[in-house]
């Protein structure tokens, strides 16, 4: 690896010797797209830095980072780095430049190090480059740095810092981009935040910016309804970059961007790390299962909620009523986990199984002899009330151990009455269910059959408004 490498010579093979937001540069400059000139001061440049200040030493000697910086500072610029720094900053045009850590552990998947080390904006003039390198370097060592890595447990040893020199793009509007909504995961969106002028000032958080969220087309579904700094053309032309960046990488993007004129420019690109998983498509029996169990399931779930009311509680009372038909697999396994968190609730796919005719023959039984008027008088109900009377009675201070353990379970167990008055009072129900969506379907009214079914039907009482006292559509009505 050389001191120095041009961007237009970097790919993702050089990751070990740039860092990665020099690597991912290179990446786009071969893709075609439009990325400011410059070049990488390399880690092998960094290296003798550091052999000559003794970093390895200070670092096995648990060294502070302000002792760390020092020695990086103190060292200063290598004669044979600076001169060919140099060469490249006049081969770039020897103007204004950003200068940008590029360290080997940030800007790559599963890694959020973006911010740790210092940046440099509007630097000019080869002595003011060669410091603000220098500079680049002994931020590795920051007290913020340092603690990030530790606390990821990224080994100081094993860290690397490149450098990114480029050409300052004097931006009209600038800011990031993200190629999936942050906060659902959605891949079909994507969100631009804009300021005016450099971008540095969104990233640190001075300003508020104006804030876009386009659909898959690139169309707008959100943002300033007047005066904004984006137009729908710019907007488009940026989302458009965007998908090309993400696809190029093969994964969400988190962009900074800039645009002089109607120019765009991409500054910087990293994967977006910590994204929810895609949103999971469901069809309509998914989404019937969905709704129930958010009924069931307000709030996100505990561990022990998980282990109790959904794996032994409403869900696995219904995935036996379900069993008892021949279908297998509703409402299992619904509850998404990772570590032990409850993330999502994924409803399941039912299997219809060979149990399935002999299934509707049951459930025509059942709906011929059991009418749910009835259900309050099945000696069965009342044994489910004994049951809880029974164990509210309990005095749990003066039970055993192995005897207090025995009272949850009996607990769940109680809701074996409830799940065989379901099954056999449920069939007739589901019959009446069928033939009210057959009948407003004649009637033309099959959009308020939720409605109806929620006990909430449209009437012109409930369709009138406060003011100015007139009812639905109808403005002669009182």
């Amino acid at each position: 690896m050389r001191l120095v490498s041009p961007l237009e010579d970097l790919t993702a093979t050089d990751l070990s010797g740039v860092g990665g937001k020099a690597a991912n540069l290179g990446e786009l400059l071969a893709a075609g797209l439009p990325v400011p000139p410059g070049f990488a001061v390399t880690t092998d440049a960094f290296r003798r830095v550091a052999e000559r200040a003794d970093l390895a030493a200070l670092l096995a000697q648990d060294a502070s980072p302000e002792t760390l910086r020092d020695a990086v500072l103190g060292e200063g610029m290598p004669a044979e780095v600076g001169a060919a720094v140099v060469d490249a900053y006049r081969g770039i045009g020897s103007g204004r430049v950003a200068v940008r850590s590029s360290a080997t552990a940030e800007d790559l998947p599963g890694a959020a190090f973006a911010g740790q080390q210092d940046t440099f904006l509007g630097v000019e003039g080869e002595d003011d480059v060669l410091d603000a390198v220098v500079r680049c370097w002994a931020s590795l060592f920051t007290d913020r740095a340092v603690a990030y890595r530790r606390e990821r447990r990224v080994p100081a040893a094993d860290v690397r810092m490149a450098v990114v020199v480029q050409a300052m793009v004097e931006a009209d509007v600038a800011g990031v981009m993200f190629t999936a909504d942050p906060v659902t995961g959605d891949r079909g969106i994507t969100v631009i935040d804009a300021v005016a002028g450099l971008g540095e000032a969104l990233v640190s958080g001075e300003v508020t910016p104006e804030h876009h969220v386009l659909d898959r087309s690139g169309r707008p579904v959100e943002g300033p309804s007047r005066e904004a700094l984006l137009g729908e053309a710019n907007l488009a032309n940026l989302a458009l970059h965007g998908r090309l960046i993400a696809d190029h990488f093969g994964g969400p993007q988190d962009i900074e961007w800039a645009l002089v004129g109607d120019r765009p420019w991409i500054l910087q690109a990293r994967p977006m790390t910590a994204l929810p998983p895609p949103p999971v498509t469901l069809n309509p029996i998914q989404r019937v299962q969905g709704a129930i169990l958010t009924e069931y399931l307000p709030i996100r779930p505990y561990p022990m909620d998980v282990t109790t009311s959904v794996d032994r509680g409403a869900a696995r009372m219904m995935s036996e009523i379900a069993h008892r038909y021949g279908i297998e697999g509703v409402f299992r396994d619904v509850v998404r986990a990772e570590d032990g968190v409850a993330v999502a609730i994924v409803p399941s796919m039912p299997r219809p199984t060979l149990r399935v005719l002999p299934g509707a023959f049951r459930a025509l039984r059942n709906a011929l002899r059991f009418r749910p008027q009835r259900w309050r008088d099945d000696p069965r109900q009342a044994a489910f009330l004994a049951e809880i009377d029974r164990i509210e009675a309990l005095d749990l201070t003066a039970l055993p151990w192995v005897e207090l353990l025995e009272v949850p379970n009996r607990a769940l167990h109680a809701q074996d009455f409830c799940r065989d008055l379901r099954i056999d009072y449920l069939p007739r129900a589901g019959a009446s269910l069928i033939r009210a969506g057959v009948v407003v379907t004649l009637l033309g009214q099959r959009r308020n059959l939720a409605d109806l079914l929620g006990g909430a039907p449209r009437t012109p009482t409930t369709a009138c408004v406060p003011w100015p006292g007139r009812c639905g559509t109808n403005r002669d009505s009182p």
